[in-house]
């Protein structure tokens, strides 16, 4: 911050005075109410001093930015005026177009050029830079897209993410740059708040500051079951009634020791590998055991093998007797002849 004051009134001190990118910051916040920017987008006020006061007080504003004034910017949302004699004027406005909101602050300068410089950093920030969504683009951060096992409506359903960006978050990008270019800085939050924020992330590009978000645990959607011994069905805890005597009956009953709650989430895509691997590994079993039936190595089978073995050379000795017998007997014969 560069800036320091003395007063709540503007009027000039030496040692009250601001910056440009302070004003803004102030800007900022004074233009995200509603009232606020009603209030600094009148162009007159009418009022009487006292109720019974005749005298009627009308007030106008010298902001040449308005509605049919010489200067008026059709996305005003509010502008705020100031003069010293010292300082010159001085404007601060905030303007939105499609979506993107910019606060724009002027210093030192003569009447009506802090109109016609606002109007014309208007255009150049409408013109160069775009508005982003962070919950939409940002991939390290965001894991909304898991799936959890729904107990209640059907066997595979979708639940609200446990954490999730922000919605409602942007970032600011020159229209030549893409979300991919900006820089995020990963800070968690102190762990004793009782605030769902569990972190936040803050963008830069060029080390300019052009957004930040936060990382929020949601408590989830999906039906909690009470899980008692006492009970072999799981039932649905019934809603709350709000009626008067449903808050009475409560009433009796809150001293009594709450009932501890689980809440089971499967994740879909594990089971479904699970499921996958489990059928590879069984049509993986079933081949090896038709591969090992294609062979025996029983010992009644080494058995069966020995003798069919030992039957075949005996085959093949009975006809090599034969054929030596033969032929003996033909050389017997021709012996004879002789």
């Amino acid at each position: 911050m560069d800036s320091n004051f003395v007063n709540c009134n503007g009027l000039f001190d030496e040692n009250h005075y601001t910056s440009a990118y302070d004003l803004a910051l102030i800007g900022c916040e004074f233009f995200a109410n509603d009232l606020l920017c009603k209030m600094s987008s009148t162009t007159s006020y009418h009022f009487r001093l006292k109720p019974d006061d005749e005298e009627d007080v009308w007030i106008s504003s010298k902001n040449q930015l308005y509605k049919g004034k010489p200067y008026a910017y059709q996305y005003l949302l509010g502008s705020k005026t100031g003069f010293v004699s010292q300082s010159r004027q001085t404007l601060v406005s905030a303007a939105e177009k499609n979506g993107m909101k910019l606060v724009c602050v002027v210093f030192s300068e003569e009447t009506p050029y802090q109109f016609e410089d606002t109007v014309t950093l208007f255009q150049y920030g409408f013109e160069n830079f775009k508005r982003v969504s962070i919950r939409d683009n940002e991939t390290k951060y965001n894991i909304d897209t898991i799936d959890f096992f729904d107990t209640e409506h059907e066997l595979f359903g979708d639940s609200t993410p446990l954490i999730s960006i922000e919605n409602d978050t942007y970032v600011i990008l020159p229209n030549t740059a893409e979300f991919s270019d900006a820089v995020p800085t990963l800070t968690y939050a102190d762990q004793s708040s009782d605030t769902n924020v569990i972190a936040s992330i803050h963008y830069t590009y060029s080390d300019v500051p052009i957004g930040d978000c936060n990382l929020v645990f949601y408590k989830s959607s999906v039906p909690t079951f009470r899980f008692s011994s006492n009970s072999p069905v799981y039932e649905p805890i019934p809603e709350p009634d709000t009626s008067e005597g449903e808050m009475i009956e409560s009433k009796k009953i809150s001293d009594k020791p709450k009932e501890s709650t689980n809440i089971i989430y499967i994740d879909v895509k594990t089971i479904i590998l699970g499921i996958i691997i489990a059928v590879g590994l069984i049509l993986l079993i079933l081949f090896v055991i038709s591969i090992l039936k294609s062979y025996s190595f029983s010992p009644r089978g080494q058995s069966s093998r020995r003798l069919r073995s030992r039957r075949r050379e005996a085959r093949a000795a009975r006809r090599e007797a034969r054929r030596s017998a033969r032929w003996y007997q033909r050389a017997n014969k021709k012996g004879r002849r002789r």
